[in-house]
């Protein structure tokens, strides 16, 4: 699963939870695939601490 894809699913979920996501500032690097070589952990959490509350969501790279 690409890094463009999570954030997309990500995203989306946040937007289905109500909350609003601001739009990521497109820099060169995120506009060249060629400079993402990183690879993000399998699995991983990212924990939000909005007005709302507090809320945790676990990725997971899956394939479809």
């Amino acid at each position: 699963m690409s890094l463009r894809h999570t954030l997309s699913c990500l995203t989306a979920a946040l937007a289905i939870a109500g909350f609003s996501v601001p739009a990521v500032a497109q820099t060169s690097a995120l506009s060249t695939p060629a400079y993402l070589t990183e690879k993000a952990p399998d699995t991983y959490k990212v924990k939000f601490d909005t007005s709302k509350g507090a809320f945790v969501i676990e990725v997971s790279n899956f394939t479809l």
